[in-house]
């Protein structure tokens, strides 16, 4: 296809052409290049063959290289995405559905918009490994396409399945106030969801990273109030990390305490105690 672009170079900027004429080349040699490369997709399906996968996007690629301001140049960046998703190249497949998207309306935009989420996603939990700057470049994808389609799609079904993802990559990348931030706000607005008791759990398991006992204690009795949020066997998961944060809080404390001048110590357990009275960590 290289070589037949390279021709439609030379006749398009043929100085002895009219507009006219030259229109006219331009639009046949569109749909001809374009017809090539949705043929060699056909023939990747058919074939289910990543290799074939790949000269498809190659020949995608090419067609934009010329065409990239035509009318179809949003239905071909999509067919682009999708090749280079089916040869399992998922970072790019993803920066691809995210140039689709700009350029598409309607329900096709929203549609590239939620498969570069999901694009990413598969680049970062995916069996292929990937560079830690892929993984980078994967993780800030996933949220920038993913807060354009909560932005945009406030109130479509997938929206929590996206929250959750956006969610997931501050706690893979160790961002935890902010992965708290998020999975809280999103057991918050969505407890009756698949997707928030692990939420809830992954909060709790924030803290945890955090040493933060206090907060997962706080947390942890925040969800088992919610009666929408989990089953029985959630609630008693979160009961059993509740009772784990106050016996390391009260060894916590009483490290310090013991290292504290006499008297400052044993005051600040008894601080806990009056806090948590009334409470199995309070008796202790």
């Amino acid at each position: 296809e290289l070589e037949v672009v390279e021709v439609i170079r030379r006749r398009y900027y043929n100085h002895g052409l009219s507009d006219k004429e030259r229109a006219r080349i331009l639009d046949t040699f569109e749909k001809y290049a374009r017809d090539i490369a949705t043929r060699l997709h056909d023939v990747a399906t058919e074939r289910k063959d990543d290799e074939k996968f790949l000269e498809a996007a190659a020949a995608y690629k090419i067609y934009l290289s010329f065409f990239e301001k035509s009318k179809n140049a949003g239905l071909v960046m999509g067919n682009l995405a999708e090749a280079l998703y089916a040869a399992k190249q998922y970072l790019d497949a993803g920066k691809f559905y995210e140039k689709a998207a700009a350029l598409q309306k309607g329900k096709e935009k929203q549609e590239s918009t939620y498969t570069a989420v999901v694009s990413y996603f598969d680049a970062l939990t995916g069996k292929q490994k990937i560079s830690r700057l892929d993984m980078v470049q994967a993780r800030a994808g996933l949220r920038r396409a993913g807060r354009i389609y909560v932005a945009s799609y406030p109130k479509d079904e997938k929206i929590v399945q996206v929250k959750f993802n956006i969610a997931r990559t501050f706690y893979d990348a160790g961002e935890f106030d902010e992965a708290i931030r998020l999975f809280t706000a999103l057991v918050t607005q969505f407890p009756g969801a698949k997707e928030a008791p692990v939420s809830a759990l992954l909060v709790l398991d924030a803290y945890r990273n955090q040493e933060d006992y206090e907060g997962i204690i706080a947390a942890g009795k925040q969800f088992s109030g919610m009666g929408e949020l989990g089953d029985s066997e959630f609630k008693n998961e979160v009961a059993q990390v509740i009772k784990g944060a106050e016996n390391r809080l009260l060894e916590s404390e009483t490290m310090k305490a013991n290292d504290e001048e006499e008297g400052s110590g044993a005051e600040r357990l008894l601080n806990i105690a009056k806090e948590r009275k009334g409470t199995e960590l309070g008796e202790k």
